[in-house]
């Protein structure tokens, strides 16, 4: 899929640094001492390799020992950081300027250096990748630079992007197109021997036209990516929201989900667990009165329980069975009364 050629003759060269110079029309003045920071950042990092070599061809005596190379100084990452962030923050610049038409500020640059990290990694992986393909040869080293040539321009309009990404994405959308960033490289040729005949201040006017020209071929290219189908927008997201990041976002809600569904548990069983001592507690606190039943054992109290029952069911008892023998006395009087009756009769 990604060997699929997309650009081909939509590649203009003389479009990308017309609009290039139409940009820098009347905001040349940041980028022209923004390239001047730079270059006095490079000049002071070579400084000890030129005073060692201007006392020897004095003096003729090697200065070796107190003035060392500037890499042994400064050492191989103190070199991949330092271009790394000047590469990351001047690309920025020219990225921002790409998108608007107001005259660039140089807070701006100085914002670019908050890229520091990535402007290292980024320069680092490429130069680790450029030093093994140029193992296999000069050419395919040289055509893999090419190939990488978009990443600090990817990162500097992505930052989110991790240096890995970035370097990929910027081999998709050179396929086929390597061949015409040489081109347009080659038309800078003249601009790179004016510069080397001035001693590099030329560079204060060509490496701002000449970052601005790549930039429009990069926006250019990506575009057609777009359209061909090669890319879509989502591939420029943030890895960690793309991949990992939506599960490491979701990692705390979960656990904090799971934390509030077990908080209303811990309080339950803590307030069971109160409520079983508090229980256990009243147990221990009856369990004297418990132990004292046997000695006040007053079974006689609680046999004359049903003795005192008794005594109410006989006094009422005589009661409710008097109600009906009383008639049956009177019935008896009668009767009683009525023989004497008949006796005196007789």
């Amino acid at each position: 899929m990604f060997s699929r050629r997309f650009g081909g003759p939509m590649f203009d060269r003389k479009k990308y640094k017309s609009i290039a110079k139409q940009q820098l029309q009347g905001r040349m003045q940041t980028p022209v001492i923004c390239t001047l920071v730079i270059l006095g950042i490079l000049y002071v990092m070579y400084l000890p390799d030129q005073i060692q070599r201007s006392r020897f061809a004095i003096t003729g005596i090697s200065t070796q020992s107190t003035f060392p190379e500037p890499l042994a100084v400064l050492g191989p990452l103190m070199v991949f950081f330092i271009f790394g962030i000047i590469n990351i923050a001047y690309s920025y610049l020219c990225i921002v300027m790409s998108h608007t038409k107001t005259p660039a500020k140089f807070s701006t640059f100085i914002k670019g250096f908050s890229f520091w990290l990535q402007g290292f990694l980024g320069f680092l992986w490429k130069f680790l990748w450029c030093f093994l393909w140029t193992l296999a040869g000069i050419v395919p080293g040289f055509v893999k630079a090419y190939a990488y040539s978009m990443q600090f321009f990817i990162l500097a309009e992505h930052p989110h992007l991790t240096v890995r990404k970035a370097l990929h994405i910027s081999c998709i959308i050179t396929n086929g197109h390597k061949a015409d960033l040489f081109k347009l490289d080659m038309t800078f040729l003249g601009w790179y021997i004016l510069s080397m005949l001035t001693g590099g201040l030329f560079l204060l006017w060509f490496l701002p036209y000449r970052t601005m020209t790549f930039i429009n071929a990069y926006h250019d290219i990506v575009n057609e990516a777009f359209k061909s189908g090669i890319l879509s927008p989502e591939d420029f997201e943030d890895p960690p929201a793309e991949d990992e990041g939506l599960d490491a976002d979701k990692a705390p809600d979960t656990d904090e989900a799971l934390n509030a569904d077990e908080a209303p548990d811990t309080d339950e069983a803590l307030n069971a667990d109160e409520a079983l001592n508090a229980v256990e507690a009243l147990n221990a606190d009856e369990a004297p009165d418990s132990d004292e039943a046997p000695d006040t054992d007053e079974a006689p109290d609680t046999d004359e329980a049903p003795d005192t029952d008794e005594a109410l069911n006989a006094n009422e008892a005589p009661d409710s069975d008097e109600a009906p023998d009383a008639p049956a006395k009177t019935v008896i009087y009668d009767i009683q009364e009525n023989d004497s009756t008949k006796e005196s009769s007789k």
